[in-house]
């Protein structure tokens, strides 16, 4: 980065290796092919584990329901990249490449999915350093 009166600026061949980064980075979610059905039931049960961890701590059973199964499906598609994740709900007309947003009432579970859906990546990210 260029200094000029104390201030930094980035140069272009920064700006371009930052943007090259990002595309990097946004396109290439995940190593997991979870269009195997042994490996996205494997990711399943991570999450269901994870669930009954947070639950648990509040004397609650972690229960999931039809719609949020589904739900839970579109995640785990949706945040490993997989094309399947527009599937799940054909209806909706949603692309893997959008943003997400959760709506609903009060107390209906959408921080306690997405904290559980953060310890699912961090997770991935522990398995990955143990491996190399």
């Amino acid at each position: 980065m260029e200094k000029e009166a104390g201030k930094r600026k980035l140069t272009l061949q920064q700006i371009e290796n930052l943007i090259q980064r990002h595309k990097e980075s946004i396109q290439n979610v995940s190593e997991y092919d979870l269009t195997d059905t042994q490996e996205y039931y494997s990711h399943w049960n991570l999450i269901s584990n994870l669930g009954t961890d947070y639950t648990e701590r509040e004397f609650r059973k972690f229960d999931v329901d039809d719609n949020n199964s589904k739900l839970i499906q579109f995640l785990l598609y949706y945040f490993n990249g997989c094309q399947y994740a527009q599937n799940v709900f054909p209806e909706e007309n949603y692309k893997v490449h959008k943003n997400l947003l959760l709506v609903g009432e009060p107390g209906t579970g959408k921080t306690m999915l997405m904290q559980i859906l953060c310890k699912y990546f961090k997770v991935q990210i522990v398995v990955k350093q143990e491996q190399k």
